[in-house]
């Protein structure tokens, strides 16, 4: 397992003293092998041990080896990114704002990072932006989408669409074009996960009574259809490189075979041996898997 060392990156901005609740969570990665037939996870290890017992979350990743993640560490009360170099066993920081920041993805072209970021303010009610800074951490950065304060959370779909889960009541999903500065509404009550299958669709989970149901949105039909119910105390999951689904429930994982005729979540992972009992977010890539243990 290896141990995370410190190298401090190009800052942005100092941070401000600020008093602030956030979950305890663990960062955790697994390597993954996967075809049409099995889905093989091993070999845990545990990736936040800079930072135990604090808010390390919201995996994303940029590269085969890199991770961005949002992390209260060293933020003083706040929330900042950083960068999780998987070889090397580095984190670097991305950001050390005045604000809070969230949900870090990297845009298509690689050029920016986005984040949510909370302003500063002394209304009840916190602006949350989208915001994005240059991935080479040469400027403050600038609001992608200046007329909404809402945003809870967002996805990427290309260099000119978002999907932004803003916030209500009641929730809803829209997918905003940035160029004609515009929101098409696709569902209310709608989850925090949203995620493209690489076919032009993308998935989402809309809350129906006490399930919560994965419902595919084709993004050039604007159609959409029910795929499947995530288990039950489940909100998160991630797309595989071969198309399946996979999610959390307590300590163990689930694979969701798309191609398939079951249409059940079958286990493939208890983790309960390592201390883990409650798997939330969940980031893939060609040969990795990472996921958040809220404590």
């Amino acid at each position: 397992m290896k141990t995370f060392f410190v190298h401090i990156a190009l800052i942005l901005c100092l941070p401000c003293l600020a008093d602030a609740q956030l979950p305890s969570t663990d960062l955790y990665m697994l390597d993954m092998k996967i075809n049409e037939v099995a889905l093989v996870l091993e070999n845990p290890k545990y990736l936040s041990s800079f930072n135990r017992g604090g808010y390390n979350n919201q995996p994303s990743f940029t590269n085969d080896h890199t991770l961005l993640i949002t992390s209260d560490w060293n933020a003083e009360g706040l929330t900042d990114i950083y960068r999780l170099d998987l070889n090397a066993g580095e984190i670097s920081r991305v950001t050390a704002t005045l604000e809070s920041e969230y949900s870090p993805l990297q845009s298509v072209d690689g050029q920016f990072i986005f984040t949510v970021r909370q302003e500063l303010t002394e209304e009840e009610q916190i602006p949350q932006i989208l915001w994005r800074y240059p991935t080479d951490q040469s400027g403050y950065g600038d609001a992608v989408i200046k007329e909404l304060e809402n945003i809870g959370y967002y996805h990427i779909i290309s260099d000119t669409e978002v999907a932004l889960f803003l916030v209500g009541p009641p929730h809803k999903l829209v997918i905003y074009d940035l160029g004609l500065r515009k929101e098409q509404f696709i569902a209310y009550n709608v989850g925090r996960t949203f995620k493209l299958n690489g076919k032009g669709g993308m998935y989402y989970v809309q809350n129906i009574g006490n399930t919560k149901a994965v419902r595919l949105f084709d993004l050039e039909n604007k159609l959409s259809r029910l795929v499947t119910y995530l288990p039950e105390r489940t909100e998160d999951f991630e797309v595989l490189p071969n198309g399946d689904l996979v999610t959390g429930n307590g300590a163990t994982l689930y694979r969701y075979d798309i191609g398939g005729t079951d249409t059940e979540w079958k286990p493939v992972l208890d983790l309960s041996s390592t201390g883990v009992n409650n798997i939330t977010r969940i980031a893939a890539n060609r040969d990795k898997l990472v996921f958040v243990n809220r404590k």
